[in-house]
């Protein structure tokens, strides 16, 4: 095998690990975890980085000049792609163990034996509850 033939079959390979499933975080049931590929992953992070104020810390430039849609995987994780927005700019701020509406951050609190996350403001827990 030549030298560019080895490094061909290098990159090929490198290039299938990013269609490989994320693999689950230490200590997490990798039946409840996102279908996504690595290369899915890097393309919402891709994304959602350029949505992001040009005045705030963690902007992304832009990978082309036309403005892009919101990549297919972006449903996985938000029903909307500006509530996902939302939902990453408040991270650190609004959110503290999760992130997601208030409907399913009620009911990650209750799987938790909490009655309330932060992020969810006291009435609309108190509405949801009921």
């Amino acid at each position: 095998m030549s030298e560019r033939e080895s490094l061909s079959a290098k990159i090929n390979s490198r290039h299938s690990l990013l269609d490989r499933p994320l693999k689950p975080v230490a200590g997490l049931d990798a039946d409840g975890l996102l279908d996504m590929t690595e290369s899915s992953y890097i393309e919402l992070v891709q994304w959602t980085g350029e949505q992001a104020r040009s005045d705030k810390r963690g902007k992304l430039k832009p990978l082309t000049s036309a403005k892009r849609a919101a990549p297919a995987d972006i449903w996985q994780v938000s029903n909307h792609p500006e509530a996902w927005l939302r939902q990453v700019q408040g991270t650190e701020s609004v959110y503290y163990r999760a992130i997601g509406s208030a409907e399913s951050l009620m009911a990650k609190a209750e799987l938790l034996g909490q009655v309330w996350m932060k992020g969810v403001a006291a009435d609309l827990a108190k509405k949801i509850l009921r």
